[in-house]
């Protein structure tokens, strides 16, 4: 593989993987609403995860334990309430993306650039 290519993928992967570890920490991501015959979608376009939205307490205790490894996790959930229908969400690209799952995806890219540059 070409060097330059290398190195610019490299940097590519190592963005990516910041940028999904900020979002998650920071709790920062776009929210779009829709309703339609009185069904309600959310979509977050980065991450379902704020500190401070007082809309994402109602979901239930399932929905916000992180539930696997990223990609692994549960990107789409229906929320259920007592006297509407369901709220179904779509977690956004980088839901559940956490400390372990920066370490790990760090190394990894770490490993297949020295990998690609000793070869």
């Amino acid at each position: 593989m070409n060097n330059a290519l290398c190195i610019r993928l490299t940097l590519l992967f190592i963005a990516l993987n910041s940028i999904a570890f900020m979002v998650n920490c920071c709790g920062i991501s776009p929210r779009f609403d829709f309703q339609k015959n009185h069904s309600c979608f959310e979509f977050f376009l980065l991450t379902d995860t704020s500190k401070e939205s007082p809309a994402l307490s109602k979901v239930g205790q399932r929905e916000q334990e992180l539930d696997g490894f990223w990609p692994f996790e549960n990107f789409y959930v229906e929320i259920p309430a007592e006297d509407a229908p369901a709220t179904r969400r779509f977690r956004g690209l980088f839901a559940g993306f956490e400390t372990g799952e920066f370490i790990f995806y760090s190394i990894l890219i770490a490993a297949v650039f020295l990998f690609l540059k000793l070869w």
